[in-house]
C-alpha cells in the first residue's frame, strides 16, 4: 500500500512539474524579454540622441561660419537658414548669441531685420524667455567690459549648479594664465548650449580665445570648439565667453587630491 502511494505521490509530482515549470519558464522568459526590450529602446534613443546633437552641432558651426563670412550674400543665406529652423521649430540655443549680435547691430539693415525676425518667431513659440536670457547676457556683459584694462575678461556661463566647482577651478587656471575671470552665471536650461565653446568678438581676441580653449582641455572640458563672433559685433569686444555645455561632465579630480 506504502509502495502505491509512493507511485502516486511521484506520478502527481511529475504532473505537477510538467505544468509549474513551463509555467515558470514562460513568466521569466517574458520578464527578461521585457527587460531587455526595455535596454534596448533606451540604447537606441540613446543613440539617437547622440547622433542629433552631433548633427546640430555641425550644422550649428558651419551656420556660424557663414555668419562670419565676409560675404554679404553668405551671410544673408546662413541668417535665412536660421529663420527656417526657427519657423519650423529646431532652433537651437547654441545660435542665440550670434542671433542676439545681429539683431541688436543696426535698425534697417537686412541681416538685423531677420535676426530680429527669429527672435519674434521664438517669442511666438514662447521661447521668448530664452531669446531675452541670451540677449540680456550679451548686454550686460558689454556694459561690465573695462576699455581700460589691459586684462583681458573672460565670462563664464554654466549649465548647471553641478558645474560650479569645476567653473570656479576654471577661473583660477584662467587667473594663473593672465586672465580676469569673474562671477559665473548659471544659464536657464532653454539658453544653455548642449556643447562647450569658447567665443571671442574682436578679430585680435582670437590668439587669447586659443589660449582660454588651451587651459580648458588641459583641466579636461571635453572638445571645447572656438567660435568667432568677431564679424557680426560692432563695436568690437575685447571680452571672451566661456559656455559649459550641458553634456559637459565633472572634470578629473585635481592631481594630489
Amino acid at each position: 500500500m506504502a509502495t502505491s502511494e509512493h507511485v502516486d505521490f511521484h506520478k502527481w509530482a511529475d504532473s505537477i512539474s510538467k505544468i509549474v515549470v513551463p509555467v515558470v519558464l514562460a513568466i521569466f522568459g517574458t520578464i527578461y524579454s521585457c527587460q531587455q526590450a526595455d535596454t534596448d529602446q533606451k540604447r537606441l534613443k540613446a543613440q539617437r540622441d547622440s547622433d542629433e546633437s552631433r548633427h546640430n552641432f555641425d550644422r550649428d558651426t558651419q551656420l556660424v561660419k557663414m555668419l562670419a563670412s565676409s560675404n554679404p550674400d553668405e551671410m544673408k543665406i546662413g541668417m535665412n537658414i536660421i529663420l527656417t529652423l526657427a519657423e519650423k521649430n529646431k532652433f537651437t540655443p547654441d545660435l542665440l548669441p550670434a542671433v542676439c549680435s545681429f539683431a541688436n547691430d543696426r535698425p534697417g539693415v537686412p541681416l538685423t531685420a531677420l535676426a530680429q525676425e527669429v527672435l519674434s518667431k521664438l517669442a511666438a513659440q514662447q521661447k521668448n524667455d530664452q531669446a531675452k536670457t541670451a540677449c540680456a547676457g550679451s548686454k550686460s556683459q558689454v556694459k561690465t567690459s573695462n576699455p581700460g584694462s589691459s586684462t583681458i575678461q573672460v565670462y563664464v556661463q554654466i549649465a548647471s549648479e553641478e558645474q560650479r566647482e569645476d567653473a570656479q577651478r576654471l577661473q583660477v587656471e584662467l587667473g594663473k594664465h593672465g586672465f580676469s575671470a569673474q562671477g559665473i552665471e548659471l544659464m536657464s536650461e532653454s539658453a544653455a548650449t548642449r556643447n562647450t565653446y569658447v567665443r571671442f568678438f574682436s578679430a585680435g581676441s582670437e590668439s587669447e580665445a586659443r589660449k582660454v580653449e588651451e587651459v580648458l582641455n588641459n583641466l579636461g572640458y571635453t572638445k571645447p570648439g572656438i567660435q568667432d563672433f568677431s564679424p557680426s559685433t560692432h563695436p568690437p569686444l575685447p571680452s571672451i565667453e566661456v559656455w559649459i555645455g550641458k553634456s559637459q561632465g565633472r572634470l578629473p579630480p585635481e592631481s594630489g587630491s
